[in-house]
């Protein structure tokens, strides 16, 4: 009975294309097209630089250099960038005109295959529940979708980095040299658009030597793969060479962003060193080369060591922090642009929690999950080793999206067994987790209430004095329209007769060169821009008798132009104001970016 029971249930047996896991997976790659879909036409009508990038942005770049591409006029030494991207554009425009409208819509498609990749990702690691949360989660996460509707790299490099690991766990299962073709050539391509991937290649080979220990065979096996890896990248190198007469793997940008993420100055995040310090810097490279930056990193290093690790330290806690930092766009300005970004809410802070205590969970079973365990490690060690942006961590969402999903099935089995006590345990570890991921935003907010004087750090051999953070989270500012003021109120606990000079530093955006007037302390003086970058730093060297021990007012005026002033939110003194109807008004939250630096 039992036998024809299971013959004729055998029989009836769908295929696996018509199963109901495969129905539910295309619903939901199916709603995470009609979300982008939306999207995309919400930023066609509302978002003035559709068709046109901001000046000063990455995404003007990468445009201009595709039509300089398609008509010929690309310059002659290597690239500074990764290349892929801009002929990813230029072969766009080509086959369809220069449309952004297309390559935006592109880059949604390729957001869509990337939730597919990370499904199969979970399916292949976990199981299939794991995987459909993942999927779920991966829809819902509104900086995919911000990236995919701009033009920058993001989009691109996620899916290739993606793609790249679902490839490698495929060669776990068949390690045959077909399989380790295209493993190579979308590691590579990766490569072309971001080239920190390359330092994850030595990981495959600890992953290969721990998953088959035969050593003679995984080495060919390794080695084979680096060589389709250099040989997708060495078209790139090639013409590097060819027009330079010089080595250059992929795009020379390498030694400058080290600087930029490793020098006194740093914060963290991307932000050009004060114009005084960086001019010295550019006249050693003008002599030395890229090498002057490398070598300025090292003596940083070897000259601050305590700074130097205090600050690979920070950005360690900023690779997991909550915050998404901004870079060439701004989310929360986005989010005026499309009702899209206002329910697609899931972000780094739950994701992050829950994907470290999925980490966590997962050990149990460590071997399966180690290239992921070894991708994640890697692609943080890359990037705290330069700069943090929310730009820059994008890649890595695809690979802890699985693990947050883990954790959530994990639970829902524990409870469903009804052993509440191990459910009870997790909270020790969940309890980590949150803690490292909003480890700044609690910090930031327990300060204020214990000390009062404005917060006091080194950076190489100058003191710096301020009530922010020095990071801009992107999203609050003031406008101060021509003739508009606001104020800073600074309180220096030491004394600072004895401090051979001092520099004024705060934080602006304009749209067109103007002055604005500075009042220190009733001291009265201009000050003129002139760049028209996103976001700018600009510093005033001031005479030791401007400031003194104890509350400084300064006093922003703006005389003939818009300009706007960053708020840093992380924390809040009350000593920010806003000037209306002639009365002062203190933020709420946050304190204007404006901070002293004073030589010893």
């Amino acid at each position: 009975m039992k036998k024809k029971r299971a013959a004729k249930e055998k029989r009836f047996n769908l295929p696996f294309f018509l199963t109901k896991e495969v129905f539910i997976v295309a619903g939901l790659l199916v709603l995470a097209l009609i979300l982008r879909l939306i999207y995309l036409s919400h930023l066609k009508i509302n978002d003035p630089s559709f068709y046109l990038p901001p000046d000063g942005t990455d995404m003007l770049t990468y445009h201009n250099y595709a039509l300089q591409i398609l008509n010929g006029t690309f310059g002659k030494e290597p690239y500074y960038y990764g290349p892929l991207y801009f002929y990813f554009l230029a072969l766009v425009y080509k086959i369809f005109g220069v449309d952004p409208y297309i390559a935006r819509l592109i880059q949604m498609l390729l957001g869509v295959a990337t939730s597919l990749l990370i499904y199969l990702i979970a399916r292949r690691v976990f199981n299939k529940a794991t995987a459909l949360i993942s999927i779920f989660i991966s829809i819902f996460y509104g900086m995919f979708y911000l990236h995919e509707g701009v033009l920058l790299l993001e989009s691109l490099a996620t899916f290739l980095n993606t793609l790249s690991i679902f490839l490698l766990l495929r060669i776990e299962d068949n390690p045959s040299y077909k399989n380790i073709i295209p493993a190579g050539i979308a590691i590579g391509l990766s490569a072309l658009a971001r080239a920190n991937i390359l330092l994850f290649v030595p990981f495959i080979l600890i992953w290969l030597l721990i998953v088959k220990p035969q050593k003679g065979l995984q080495l060919k096996r390794f080695g084979f793969l680096c060589s389709v890896i250099l040989l997708t990248i060495s078209p790139c190198t090639i013409r590097n060479y060819l027009v330079s007469g010089k080595f250059v793997l992929i795009s020379t940008n390498g030694p400058v962003n080290l600087w930029i993420g490793n020098n006194p100055y740093a914060t963290g995040e991307f932000t050009h060193p004060p114009s005084e310090y960086s001019d010295k810097i550019s006249r050693k490279v003008g002599e030395k080369g890229d090498k002057a930056y490398i070598e300025e990193v090292a003596r940083f290093a070897k000259e601050y060591p305590a700074q130097f690790i205090g600050l690979l330290f920070k950005k360690f806690l900023l690779f997991w922090d909550s915050t998404e930092i901004a870079n060439n766009i701004n989310y929360e300005l986005y989010k005026d642009l499309s009702w899209i970004l206002k329910i697609v809410i899931l972000g780094f802070g739950l994701i992050g929690s829950l994907a470290l205590l999925g980490i966590f969970l997962s050990l149990k079973a460590w071997r399966k999950n180690l290239l992921l365990y070894l991708s994640i490690l890697s692609f943080m060690f890359t990037t705290v080793l330069f700069f943090i942006t929310a730009r820059h961590r994008i890649p890595i969402i695809s690979l802890l999206i699985p693990f947050a999903s883990f954790a959530i099935w994990w639970w829902h089995e524990k409870i469903r067994e009804r052993r509440l006590f191990t459910v009870a345990l997790s909270i020790i570890p969940l309890a980590f987790s949150i803690g490292l991921v909003y480890f700044q935003d609690i910090s930031h907010r327990l300060y204020p209430l214990f000390h009062h004087e404005s917060m006091v750090s080194k950076k190489g051999d100058k003191i710096v004095i301020g009530d922010d953070s020095g990071i801009w989270q992107g999203k609050d500012f003031i406008t101060l329209s021509p003739n508009a003021s606001c104020k800073k109120e600074l309180f220096i606990k030491e004394d600072v007769s004895g401090h051979k000079g001092f520099s004024l530093f705060f934080g602006y955006q304009v749209t067109k060169p103007g002055t604005l007037i500075l009042d220190i302390n009733g001291t009265k003086g201009p000050a003129s821009f002139s760049s028209t970058d996103l976001m700018n730093i600009s510093s005033i060297n001031l005479p030791p008798s401007t400031f003194h021990q104890g509350l400084n007012i300064i006093t922003l005026l703006s005389k003939d132009i818009e300009i706007l002033i960053p708020i840093d939110s992380s924390y809040t003194f009350g000593r920010s104001y806003l000037l209306k109807d002639g009365k002062w008004e203190r933020l709420k939250k946050g304190e204007l970016m404006v901070w002293l630096e004073l030589v010893e």
